[in-house]
C-alpha cells in the first residue's frame, strides 16, 4: 500500500547523499548541480527519520488492536508501551530532521526545488516558513 501522505519524490528517495545524487528522484528535480551538499543530505534524513515514524505508527496500531482484542493481555499491553515509546522517540527524531532541513539555508532556484518537495505537505509548515524567510534573505 503506497503512503500517500509522502510526497512521491520523498517516497524515492535513498538514505545516502551519493546515492540520492544518481537516483531518478535527483533527475527529477535536476539537483545534481548548485545544490548544497548538507541540504541532499539534511533531506535524505527526513526521509530516513518519516519512513522509521510511519513504520513505528503502523507496529502502534497492531500493538492497539491487540490490546482491544484482549485487554487482560500483559504482554500485548507491554507491546503497546513499547510502541507507545517508541512512536515517541521517532517522532522528536523525525522532527529534528525537518527542523535541520528548514534550517538550512537556500539560495539557488534547484535548492528551492528541493525545499519545495517538503513545503507542499501540510504537516511540513516548518519547511514552508523556511522557505519564505530564505526569499526574504535573499
Amino acid at each position: 500500500m503506497p503512503n500517500n501522505t509522502v510526497p512521491a519524490v520523498a517516497r524515492d528517495l535513498p538514505s545516502t547523499r551519493r546515492a540520492f545524487l544518481r537516483s531518478a528522484a535527483a533527475a527529477k528535480l535536476d539537483l545534481t548541480t548548485d545544490v548544497n551538499p548538507e541540504l541532499i543530505a539534511a533531506l535524505a534524513e527526513v526521509e530516513k527519520t518519516y519512513v522509521a515514524f510511519s513504520k513505528t505508527l503502523r507496529r502502534l496500531a497492531i500493538a492497539e488492536r491487540a490490546v482491544r482484542v484482549d485487554e487482560d493481555n500483559q504482554a500485548a499491553r507491554k507491546a503497546l508501551s513499547r510502541a507507545q515509546e517508541a512512536e515517541t522517540a521517532d517522532g522528536d527524531k523525525s522532527y529534528k530532521s525537518i527542523e535541520r532541513f528548514a534550517g538550512i539555508r537556500a539560495t539557488t532556484l534547484p535548492e528551492f526545488r528541493l525545499k519545495a518537495t517538503l513545503a507542499d505537505l501540510g504537516e511540513f509548515k516548518t519547511v514552508a516558513q523556511s522557505i519564505i524567510r530564505d526569499l526574504l534573505a535573499s
